[in-house]
């Protein structure tokens, strides 16, 4: 396995987007997850004291529930709580932000204001934080770190929010932007939401402050920026509210699902946001084609790195290849725009297993590509894993639009683990774990026995 030098030794090549490496991954840490608890705040030298697994959930190339599901398989609950937390944290997050999505409209308007209005003296401090060339030496290596590997620590991350917003006295926004742009495991809720709360905003009046003796600490020594942090920062305040909104509609998926004949032919779409539909409820629908694309039109929206693109792309080749052998079909690689097909498949689906096409790449605009491919494809409905608050769900209202005014039939579904955990998320975190334990039992008896204590 090829690897990588960051701060915490070596790390996983980023060149390895697939499935395979991140089964083959958590299985090397599964036998450290016992003393996760205890080590997951220090930065070691000379090995992780972390699962790195964050790339591979975040596209979902390895799902949460298998995380849980394995851990269980192996230890005892209450030996492997701590990892199991923060395995949730991004569960949280993501069902926070669906009931105020707003905060999630609210910031890229700010970042577009920001982009307009901010001081010029504002502006080079910024630069100097981007480039890593701030004077704070642990800062400015972790910003070469994070630019040169796509990776951060979870501590690192959150020192290095802190000194961004109280030390450097920059807009939060813009350094979750920065994020955004570089980690490969750059997650919509989980990066602005985090941002937040290290702000002060997520729960008003508390915020996290960066201490140089627990940096010196954690980091054994490495680093000790005594004296360089601001450590008596008061929290940020906004006037803005976000009121809880209800959850997007979306179908629940549970058991095996066949289209009714009406809507056959029928096509799967499959978005970044979820990269293993032959694993649970569709594994079995027989669909006449399947679509996973990346798109350029989206990557630009938030500025993604080359590194992260080509994450993304590699993740969605290695998808393409398990749905065809999954569903016995035929790859069709697509490089920017999908040609529209002169001699087009027949409407043959009536309900049995097919062979479908599995169109995959990069394309340039990510909607136009789904009418193409639906074109060519005969289709008179599209299902998809309906994705979460961000980028791939600013998307929907053109699709949605698009495909109603073509005929087309839209059914937007949701995971299982989603639907069970997104509920207990509209409040505090302490609120989303009060009943963890027993949705994450009931969770994972319903896929195998796990191990008593």
């Amino acid at each position: 396995m090829q690897v990588l030098k960051s701060s915490q030794g070596m790390i996983p090549d980023p060149n390895l987007p697939n499935r395979a490496a991140a089964l083959r991954r958590y299985e090397e840490f599964l036998p450290l997850l016992p003393r996760y608890a205890r080590e997951r705040s220090i930065i070691f030298p000379d090995r992780l004291s972390v699962s790195r697994m964050s790339a591979y959930v975040r596209y979902r190339l390895i799902r949460e529930s298998e995380l849980v599901h394995k851990a269980l398989d192996h230890y005892a609950y209450d030996d492997v709580s701590k990892f199991l937390d923060e395995v949730c944290w991004r569960t949280y997050w993501k069902g926070y932000l669906e009931y105020h999505s707003a905060i999630w409209t609210v910031y890229r308007n700010r970042l577009r204001e920001l982009e307009e209005t901010m001081p010029e003296i504002q502006r080079e401090r910024l630069q100097q934080a981007r480039d890593g060339v701030t004077g704070i030496e642990c800062f400015d290596v972790w910003v070469r770190e994070l630019t040169e590997t796509g990776w951060l620590h979870n501590h690192v991350r959150m020192w290095f929010a802190s000194i961004w917003i109280f030390t450097l006295r920059l807009p939060w926004e813009l350094g979750a932007s920065f994020f955004l742009q570089h980690l490969l495991d750059g997650d919509p809720a989980s990066n602005t939401l985090s941002w937040r709360w290290v702000a002060g905003l997520h729960t008003p009046g508390k915020h996290y402050l960066a201490r140089a003796e627990n940096i010196s600490r954690c980091t054994l020594g490495a680093f000790n920026p005594q004296g360089e942090l601001n450590e008596r920062a008061a929290p940020l305040l906004e006037e803005t509210t976000f009121p809880e909104e209800p959850l997007p509609h979306a179908t629940t998926l549970t058991g095996s699902l066949f289209p009714c004949l009406s809507l056959c032919p029928a096509g799967l779409v499959v978005l970044p946001e979820d990269l293993t539909p032959e694993i649970g409820e569709f594994s079995e629908m027989p669909f006449s084609s399947i679509c996973v694309f990346n798109a350029s039109d989206v990557m630009d929206s938030f500025g993604a790195t080359r590194r992260v693109r080509s994450f993304v792309n590699g993740a969605v080749s290695d998808t393409a290849t398990r749905l065809a052998a999954h569903w016995g079909g035929q790859e069709l690689w697509v490089d920017g725009t999908v040609q529209n097909r002169h001699n087009r498949a027949q409407p043959a689906n009536v309900g049995c297993w097919e062979h479908p096409r599995v169109y995959s790449g990069n394309v340039h605009n990510w909607v136009d590509s789904i009418l193409r491919w639906a074109t060519n494809e005969n289709l008179n409905s599209i299902s998809l894993l309906q994705p979460p608050t961000g980028p791939w769900q600013d998307m929907m209202p053109e699709l949605r639009a698009a495909l109603k005014a073509r005929n087309i039939h839209l059914v937007e579904f949701r995971r299982r683990w989603d639907v069970v955990h997104w509920p207990h998320a509209s409040r505090g975190y302490f609120a989303f774990r009060k009943g963890l334990r027993d949705r994450l039992l009931k969770l994972s008896g319903e896929g195998f026995r796990a191990k008593a204590p």
